[in-house]
């Protein structure tokens, strides 16, 4: 069909699609007056071929690289700003379908429709598809879509195009740039077959799996259609009367299509031909709910409603073999994030009494091995985003089916037990979510709860304090984030927190004992001058007991006296050996030496200022424009945040 011949369609599907929504028809028919149509559908409809982006941040549900995103995100709370909000949708019982989020070309892409049910069925009542500005939340474009949503659609974006699953099985095909419907792919389906597999886009084509419900929400006849990103013209489809996909979404490997089924069964389809080449039950008495992620060659992987992490190999001819399998949780419908050779991926425990219902695990890929089990406050529905934080460690964030609807976050790759808070809604905002979070790759994380509000979440290195800026060294690499995150150090006065000032020896010790956890002194302090009621009375007792401090020669500790660069540096080296077990006499006196000012150094304090410069802890006082080691200069809290930060990276 050439554009000349679907100019001339423009008006009449207009019509038609104009009279199915006044007389209240169903999804399924007025989504029918889009069947056939390709570059077409309404006036004004695009022209191909569209101008693919070079700017996709997040193009599908999890990602377009298995769930991992670039920029450096939030390391706690107190980092992580409400950038902006948005409300969408609703119905009168309080709840609207909205899709997953795409970010390209800086705007946030989501689809949603109020639909309201009845007896007979659901009746459309409102849908539409809007572009917000990432960074503003400035609404820049929409367009009214004609057909309803499902509960879960999942859109994907490729090569100029928005694939939107719509209710009753189909594909639409909408130009990114202006909104304007391009392609149907129609379903083949009954109406009330459902669209809540994720579209994969690969090469200049979308894949998509609808089904229709059997007994017990089992996916049934369903159907499997590759088109053409551009065109919509259909590269082939399969059907299958009897074994469907549901809540899932196909990979490409190795030129095959991989798509998991209600039945516990990988389906292998040659990509170019459609032809089925193979369907291996892979997870028995179970179903696979997860988007199939690759995972490195021929290789994919996605978790099972039974709770286990199956990874399983597709040969050349379509051929599966499941290469290994662990029980990460009693159950999980979630899709797994994929990186450094790890799967984050989470689920339920099964046991609906405990505080936490929710596991979120850390599988090492090379030898399926748990290496790290998150207890989590609810079933994680959701697909994990992993990214780096400022510090360089790697992180990952997701939602959990509970109130309040907050967005939450892991470390990765220590073993660190707890998940925190990354960003909680306002009461009039909390509510359940299943979604997942999609992130822009510059710091910014964007997901929806079931209060039916948008939520844009960004990075703040400053931690809110109104007396740090964004170019203050100590905000740089997590610094001041950590320290914040961990408890070390707090704010001082209302949004502030007093970098410049000068720290006192009590400030100092009751950092390090935070850091040790603060345990139970082995022994009562001595000191004169600390009383049992001062706030650093228990660090400076559990300090002295340790031979981390001793004090002046009088018997006197001097909490409140300023601390200098190398008594600071003496209590960090001594905590590192004490507490730490490291050798510090082993440290290589080079950076120390080459310091202008090393010469004026105590000899008391020598040692533990050679450890600290050697590790970087001590690196330098900027004086006169040149880096001096200064040791008898004042320490202020922000060489307090920085010194203590990477101590304790190289004590680790």
């Amino acid at each position: 069909m050439n554009n000349q011949t679907v100019s001339r369609q423009h008006a009449a599907l207009a019509w038609l699609l104009a009279l199915a929504l006044a007389f209240g028809l169903c999804p399924a028919l007025a989504f029918a007056a889009y069947e056939g149509a390709v570059n077409g559908g309404v006036e004004g409809a695009a022209d191909v071929p569209l101008t693919p982006s070079d700017n996709v941040a997040w193009g599908s549900f999890g990602g377009d690289a298995a769930g991992v995103t670039t920029g450096t995100l939030p390391l706690t709370q107190e980092s992580a700003t409400l950038s902006w909000t948005k409300d969408l949708l609703q119905t009168e019982g309080n709840f609207a379908n909205v899709s997953n989020l795409l970010v390209v070309d800086d705007m946030i892409y989501v689809a949603e429709s109020d639909s309201v049910w009845t007896s007979t069925g659901s009746t459309v009542t409102n849908a539409v598809l809007r572009a917000y500005d990432a960074q503003t939340g400035e609404l820049k474009k929409k367009w009214d879509l004609p057909c309803a949503i499902d509960s879960a659609c999942r859109m994907a974006y490729a090569d100029g195009v928005i694939a939107i699953p719509v209710s009753g099985g189909g594909l639409l095909g909408v130009a990114a740039d202006t909104l304007e419907p391009i392609w149907t792919a129609e379903s083949t389906l009954a109406d009330t077959a459902q669209s809540l597999n994720s579209v994969a886009a690969y090469e200049g084509r979308f894949i998509h799996t609808s089904a229709e419900l059997g007994a017990g929400y089992t996916a049934a006849a369903s159907t499997l259609v590759c088109v053409d990103a551009q065109t919509g013209s259909p590269a082939w489809r399969l059907n299958d009367d009897t074994d469907g996909s549901y809540w899932g979404g196909a990979a490409v490997v190795n030129d095959m299509v991989v798509v998991g089924l209600d039945n516990g069964a990988l389906r292998v389809v040659d990509l170019a031909t459609g032809k089925e080449k193979a369907e291996e039950i892979v997870a028995e008495g179970a179903r696979i709910r997860s988007k199939i992620v690759p995972c490195g060659g021929n290789e994919v992987v996605f978790s099972t409603t039974a709770g286990e992490l199956v990874k399983a190999s597709i040969a050349a001819d379509g051929a599966v073999t499941v290469e290994g399998r662990v029980q990460f949780a009693a159950s999980s419908t979630c899709t797994p994030a994929v990186v450094n050779g790890v799967a984050v991926v989470g689920g339920a425990t099964g046991d609906y009494t405990a505080v936490n219902k929710g596991v979120l695990a850390e599988i090492d890929l090379a030898t399926m091995t748990i290496v790290a089990k998150h207890s989590v406050l609810d079933d994680v529905k959701s697909a994990p985003v992993a990214g780096q934080g400022a510090d360089g460690l790697w992180y990952a964030y997701f939602t959990c089916n509970n109130n309040p609807g907050a967005l939450y976050g892991v470390r990765l790759g220590d073993g660190a037990p707890d998940a925190f808070t990354v960003f909680e809604p306002a009461a009039e905002d909390q509510n359940y979510c299943m979604a997942s979070p999609a992130a822009d790759g510059e710091g910014r994380l964007f997901y929806v709860n079931d209060s039916g509000t948008l939520f844009a979440v960004e990075h703040d290195v400053t931690c809110g304090f109104s007396d740090v800026a964004e170019t203050d060294w100590v905000a740089q690499q997590g610094m001041l984030e950590r320290v914040v995150a961990s408890g070390l150090m707090e704010g001082k006065g209302e949004g502030a927190f007093d970098p410049w000032a000068n720290v006192t020896r009590g400030e100092v010790v009751t950092v390090l004992h935070r850091a040790a956890g603060n345990p139970a002194a082995s022994q009562p302090g001595s000191f004169t001058d600390v009383q049992g009621d001062d706030y650093y009375a228990d660090a400076v007792a559990w300090a002295q007991a340790e031979g981390i401090v001793n004090g002046y020669g009088d018997g006197a500790f001097g909490p409140k006296n300023q601390v200098t660069r190398e008594e600071l540096a003496k209590m960090l080296a001594e905590y590192a050996k004490r507490v730490g077990g490291v050798i510090v006499s082993d440290a290589d006196p080079s950076a120390f030496n080459a310091l202008s000012g090393s010469e004026s150094a105590s000899d008391w304090a020598r040692e533990g200022l050679v450890w600290c410069c050697d590790k970087g802890v001590l690196s330098g006082n900027a004086i006169d424009g040149a880096l001096c080691l200064d040791p008898q200069g004042v320490a202020n809290r922000a060489m307090m945040a920085k010194m203590i930060v990477v101590a304790l990276d190289a004590i680790a």
